[in-house]
C-alpha cells in the first residue's frame, strides 16, 4: 500500500532554534511557534481571570489547558510503533540528493507523520494500520564513497500543531555516491598500448575516439549516435562512427588525468565515463589497482561509476 505523500512545510525559525526535551522511549518534545502563542494566550486568560475573579474565565482557562495536555499525549502517541521494514537508496552524484525508497509499518493508524533522513528534507505522510506504506525520501550526499545512514527521524505535530514530538528509529541504509562530474576532454589510451599508458597526456575530445564519418542507420544502432544535422537536411537517418570502436575500445586511465588532487581527477574521469556512455562507445577504465575491460551499455557504465565511487580515499561514513 502506498501512503499519501506530501512535502512538509519548513518549521518556523523559532521552533528550529529550540532544544528538545527528552522523553521516555527515545522521544523528544518541544513546543512549536503556535504552541508558544497558545500558551501565552492561556496565561493571559488566567491572569485576567485571577484579576477580575471571573469564574467563566477560569473555566475557559482550564479547558484550554486540558486541551494542551491532550495534545501532548496524542502527539507523543503518533510517533510510536512506526518501524522501517526496508530501505533502498539509489546511487547519486556527490553534492546532489539521493532518492531513498522506504517502506514503513505501524500497528495503528498514524496521521501527518514527518519522516526524514536529513533536517531540511521532511516528507509528510499518513501510515495505515497494519499495512506497508511506501515513502520516497531525499538524502543529501556531499562526499564520494559509501555513505551510511543509521537513523530515520519520525516527527509529528498532530493533532493541533502545538507541540512537536520527534523519535529516532534505527535504520540500516547505505548509499553509493559517485564523484561530481567535472567537464573535461577525453583522456584515453588504446587497448594494449602499455607504454603510452604511463605517459601523462591531455588529448583533445576526439583523441582515442576519433570521428571517422557517418554511416546509414542500421536497426540496433544507438539513438545517442544519430547524426541529426543530416536528418534535418533531408538526407535520411545516419549515425556517427568513431575509429576507436573498430580497434576494440579505449581505456580511460586515471594516470593520464593531469592535476594533483585525487578527487578532482576522479570527477573529471567520471565525466569522461558519462560522455563515452552517452555516445555508446566501447571504453574501459584503468584506475591502477582496478581495471575494467572495454565494453558499452548501461551496466558497464554503472560498473565504472561504482569503481570510481569506491576508489580508496572516499567517504566511508
Amino acid at each position: 500500500m502506498s501512503a499519501e505523500i506530501r512535502t512538509a512545510k519548513p518549521l518556523p525559525r523559532l521552533t528550529r532554534l529550540l532544544p528538545y526535551c527528552p522523553l521516555p522511549h527515545g522521544c523528544a518534545l518541544r513546543p512549536t511557534f503556535y504552541g508558544f502563542v497558545y500558551l501565552g494566550m492561556v496565561l493571559a486568560l488566567l491572569l485576567g481571570s485571577i484579576n477580575y475573579n471571573n469564574n467563566l474565565g477560569y473555566l475557559l482557562t482550564f479547558l484550554l489547558g486540558g486541551l494542551l495536555l491532550v495534545s501532548l499525549r496524542q502527539t507523543w502517541l503518533n510517533v510510536q510503533d512506526v518501524l522501517p521494514v526496508s530501505a533502498r537508496a539509489e546511487p547519486a552524484f556527490a553534492g546532489g540528493v539521493a532518492r531513498v525508497l522506504l517502506q514503513v509499518r505501524a500497528e495503528s493508524e498514524h496521521l501527518a507523520l514527518q519522516l526524514s533522513l536529513a533536517p531540511d528534507c521532511r516528507v509528510l505522510t499518513d501510515v495505515a494500520a497494519g499495512a506497508l506504506s511506501s515513502v520516497e525520501l531525499a538524502l543529501p550526499v556531499r562526499q564520494r564513497g559509501l555513505q551510511r545512514c543509521e537513523h530515520l527521524t519520525v516527527a509529528s505535530t498532530f493533532p493541533f500543531g502545538l507541540v512537536e514530538c520527534q523519535r529516532q528509529v534505527l535504520l540500516a541504509l547505505s548509499c553509493l555516491v559517485y564523484p561530481t562530474p567535472i567537464r573535461t576532454a577525453f583522456v584515453s589510451r588504446s587497448q594494449g598500448d602499455d607504454n603510452e599508458a604511463r605517459q601523462p597526456a591531455h588529448m583533445s575530445v576526439a583523441a582515442g575516439f576519433d570521428f571517422s564519418g557517418i554511416n546509414a542507420y542500421r536497426p540496433g544502432d544507438s539513438l545517442n549516435r544519430i547524426h541529426w544535422k543530416s536528418l534535418a537536411r533531408g538526407q535520411g537517418l545516419h549515425v556517427t562512427e568513431f575509429e576507436e570502436e573498430n580497434r576494440g575500445g579505449a581505456f580511460l586511465a586515471l594516470a593520464l588525468i593531469p592535476g594533483g588532487n585525487l578527487e578532482h581527477r576522479l570527477s573529471r574521469l567520471c565525466h569522461l565515463v558519462l560522455l563515452a556512455s552517452s555516445r555508446d562507445l566501447r571504453y574501459g577504465l584503468d584506475l591502477g589497482t582496478t581495471i575494467i575491460q572495454p565494453d558499452h551499455g548501461p551496466r558497464h557504465r554503472e560498473r565504472c561509476l561504482e569503481a570510481l565511487a569506491l576508489y580508496p580515499g572516499g567517504a566511508r561514513s
